[in-house]
């Protein structure tokens, strides 16, 4: 299987839990055609998370991780910036390197984890790099934050960071972790 298909599960898995969501026992066949161990069994235990629950114990979770949280937002860019000019800057930069890369964002804004972890799965590496760049430190902020909490959600950020350090390696002086 493509490394880079791990960012379009991801950025599935990123979103708001619906009904006619992944059956789990799908996700985890998925998971089992990955070949690194430690990817196949974040998404395994991910998937117990998935089997734990009812979907709307799964829904009130996601919500309450976040959409309630500046600490976990999944707008990278929010922990660093906030509501600073210096945030438009940046956003309007990544709306530039996706059209450069010829992707369409909607109506997201591009610092969107779920719409980056697309964007990685369809660019070139050294197009990925630069999409990489002004997002990193949020990512990893994010990571942390989940650890901190427990969230099941840290799995799939580990693999996220994972596959980052695989496929880019290093992040604008950064090594991806």
């Amino acid at each position: 299987m493509n490394k880079k298909d791990v960012f379009c599960l991801l950025a599935y898995l990123l979103q708001y839990p619906q009904a006619d969501w992944i059956d789990p026992e799908e996700l985890r066949r998925e998971a089992e055609n990955w070949e690194e161990g430690d990817t196949r069994s974040r998404l395994n235990l991910f998937v117990d998370y998935l089997q734990s629950a009812p979907l709307n114990v799964l829904q009130e979770n996601f919500v309450e991780t976040f959409d309630f949280s500046k600490k976990t937002t999944l707008y990278l860019l929010y922990p660093q910036y906030g509501e600073e000019p210096k945030r438009v800057e940046v956003l309007q930069e990544l709306i530039q390197e996706y059209q450069k890369a010829g992707l369409l964002i909607g109506q997201e804004l591009p610092d969107y984890l779920p719409l980056v972890l697309e964007a990685l799965s369809n660019v070139a590496i050294d197009r990925g790099r630069i999409i990489l760049k002004p997002v990193y430190a949020g990512l990893q902020y994010l990571h942390d934050q989940l650890v901190k909490m427990n969230s099941p959600y840290a799995l799939l950020l580990e693999v996220c960071l994972s596959s980052i350090h695989s496929l880019f390696g290093e992040i604008g002086g950064v090594t991806a972790t």
